[in-house]
């Protein structure tokens, strides 16, 4: 199989990705960073991060938050955002959330530093 450039383009070929399977680059940690600003002319303003154990959602439009483990619940049926048990997973992936949008000079930072509190206790 050859591939053919057609001109500059921004971001990273995905071939790796493809034929070697799901890994994060040497070094770099193995997440996602999810943003949604608009849907059917609604603002949501929705960030996600996901690692391959668990998925948090900041949902700053209606305060619905969400947590999931990916490892035991892969489909994402129980939202584990008020679950005690989960407070130390909670608290590392509203930081890892926070990190992923100071380094993608995201605005909403400002919005989840004030939300995000209630989680970090």
């Amino acid at each position: 199989m050859t591939l053919e450039s057609d001109g500059d383009v921004d971001g990273h070929t995905l071939t790796p990705l493809m034929l070697e399977g799901d890994k994060a680059e040497a070094g770099q940690p193995d997440t996602a960073l999810y943003a949604y600003e608009w849907y059917n002319g609604s603002w949501f303003g929705i960030r996600a991060i996901r690692t391959p154990e668990f998925k948090f959602v900041w949902n700053p439009g209606d305060n619905i938050d969400e947590l999931y483990d990916l490892k035991n619940d892969p489909l994402e049926m129980n939202n584990l955002i008020k679950n005690k048990k989960y407070v130390k997973q909670r608290a590392a992936m509203v930081m890892l959330l926070k990190q992923e949008l100071k380094r993608v000079d995201d605005p909403a930072l400002t919005m989840l530093e004030h939300h995000g509190k209630a989680y970090l206790n």
